[in-house]
């Protein structure tokens, strides 16, 4: 899986639209990524879990 992540509606705390895989797992509903903005100065992060779970969303 690719490191980088473009979202189309961007961050919502400083409006970069790159993010990063900051941390990975496999749970019992799928694969539970933590993806990290990668504005400057920026610590908005959200969860995805499968196609379940989004926390961007949220």
């Amino acid at each position: 899986m690719s490191l980088e992540r473009e979202r189309a509606e961007g961050c919502p705390r400083c409006g970069e639209t790159t993010f990063y895989r900051a941390a990975s797992t496999e749970i019992h509903l799928g694969e539970k990524v933590k993806w990290r903005c990668t504005g400057e100065g920026c610590d908005y992060s959200f969860v995805r879990i499968g196609d379940a779970v989004d926390t961007a969303t949220a």
